[in-house]
């Protein structure tokens, strides 16, 4: 969370304890921070729809969205023009995204504690469990998500910041502009265990 207001607000997502990290500039450019121990006994407003969706009630694992019904080739992975929702021109099938060692690999969003994003890398064959943490940062007013860290959404992208074009209970499609916005690639996945 990030703001330049004299006050500002702070949506908590969970109840317990929590340190919430003060940063602030001076005039002169330099930096103090302060940690402040807070204890969130009530959540007293809802949870934003985008974070119940992804998240799930204890968290949701997202995989590629093979078998999905926006292409007849099953493509889940590509671009398009700057207002595409699925792969429209180059498009990457399950057997291409196996060879290049992804088709595998799970993303899972969870609120326990803060905006919790882990990657499970499972390699070509579905047998490796290579696991990173980071933490997720959605920007509701301009439908963006991106992780802090820079993990990336299994695929490794040069821009950290997507674009979420849908997200249902099932289906989430992220994309990120290319060529000043004329273009973008698209990346569509669905909810483990979802047909």
């Amino acid at each position: 969370f990030t703001s330049t207001a004299k006050v500002d607000t702070m949506l908590m997502f969970n109840t317990g304890q929590h340190i919430i990290t003060f940063t602030g500039l001076n005039a002169d450019g330099s930096r103090f921070t302060k940690d402040f121990p807070v204890t969130v006994e009530s959540i007293y407003y809802p949870l934003p729809e985008e974070y119940e969706l992804l998240c799930g009630e204890s968290g949701k694992t997202w995989v590629w969205a093979v078998g999905n019904p926006y292409r007849e080739d099953g493509a889940i992975f590509g671009n398009g023009p700057g207002t595409a929702t699925h792969p429209e021109w180059w498009a990457v099938g399950p057997d291409e995204m196996k060879s290049w060692g992804l088709l595998y690999d799970e993303m899972v969003f969870d609120l326990d504690g803060g905006c919790n994003f882990t990657l499970i890398s499972k390699g070509a064959d579905g047998t490796e469990n290579t696991v990173k943490k980071d933490v997720f940062v959605i920007d509701l007013a301009a439908k963006t998500i991106k992780t802090e860290n820079g993990t990336p959404f299994i695929r490794e992208e040069s821009d950290p910041v997507h674009t979420i074009v849908r997200l249902t209970e099932n289906e989430l499609t992220l994309t990120i502009p290319t060529d000043g916005g004329s273009n973008r690639e698209v990346l569509m996945f669905k909810q483990k265990g979802y047909e």
